[in-house]
């Protein structure tokens, strides 16, 4: 086995064996498929690294992406050990997060020693799966009074509100000004892209719900946030049901997500999504590497 820094000439490679472990590698993929393997600053790229068979077959891939996070998916232990080796060595940005199945991202969090004290988050969250034509959206009437808006300039105030307040409760940001570019920037990425729907009911904006990663066939569902004063009243399963039902109707057939919350966990349930493994989300306290 040998390793080395992937090149855009690696992009097919990549893509394939990507696809062979989609159901945790939606993030990759797609951003390969849309950035590439090179690096230039801009959000979306990240340096790449592959683990290669004596006979040329890709067994694994790490990206470091733009802002600083670890994305890996190598299924073999071997093989993340060889990829952290090669990527210590050539690391030109340092690491604060690492993001992949629970196995895959304690590969990294061993690479450098780090412990539960050194994690401002450390979530093992429930990987899920729903083919579409299996999805059972709500029947409730509360959903009739209910649409679907694509947000529009107008809703930036509204939605860095709740980026914020989301940043600050799901992932353990710190409140300061760092927060404050970071919000901005990815509600500017939300409107560029139109990913994202919010749901209105009765004349009032409730809940945000849109797909990270979109492929050819697959979505992977995130952010959902309901903000606390309009929680517990099915708005989330409404509209996540509804953003689904528009991608069937788009002829996307398989939907992934992953959380760690009982509650959301419940409404995707009912949604028909079905538990397939673990994904952990692991966010440093201090960044480490170059």
């Amino acid at each position: 086995m040998h390793t080395q820094k992937l090149d855009n000439a690696h992009r097919d490679a990549a893509l394939d064996f990507l696809f062979r472990h989609l159901d945790s590698s939606m993030v990759l993929y797609s951003n390969v498929s849309q950035y590439g393997l090179e690096y230039a600053g801009q959000p979306g790229q990240g340096e790449h690294f592959g683990a290669f068979s004596p006979q040329g077959a890709l067994l694994g891939v790490l990206a470091h992406y733009w802002h600083g996070g670890i994305f890996l998916q190598a299924p073999d232990e071997p093989v993340r050990v060889a990829l952290m080796q090669a990527f210590r060595q050539q690391a030109t940005r340092p690491v604060d997060k690492a993001v992949g199945t629970a196995a895959q991202v304690e590969s990294v969090v061993k690479t450098w020693g780090l412990s539960a004290e050194d994690f401002r988050l450390d979530s093992v969250q429930q990987l899920y799966r729903l083919e579409l034509s299996a999805l059972k959206p709500p029947e409730d009437g509360r959903s009739q009074h209910c649409r679907i808006i694509t947000p529009q300039a107008q809703h930036r105030p509204l939605l860095e509100r709740w980026f914020r307040a989301h940043f600050l409760e799901s992932l353990g940001a710190t409140d300061d000004d760092d927060l404050t570019r970071t919000v901005a920037n990815r509600v500017g990425q939300l409107l560029a892209e139109e990913h994202d729907w919010l749901l209105e009911c009765g004349g009032e904006l409730v809940c945000l719900s849109g797909f990270n990663a979109r492929l050819p066939g697959w979505v992977q569902v995130g952010p959902v946030w309901t903000p606390p004063e309009h929680r517990n009243r099915g708005y989330a399963r409404i509209l996540t049901g509804l953003t689904l039902k528009m991608a069937a109707a788009e002829g996307v057939g398989t939907a992934i997500l992953f959380t760690d919350n009982p509650a959301a966990m419940r409404v995707y349930e009912a949604l028909g999504f079905q538990r397939i493994g673990d994904y952990r989300v692991t966010l440093f306290k201090q960044a480490v590497g170059q």
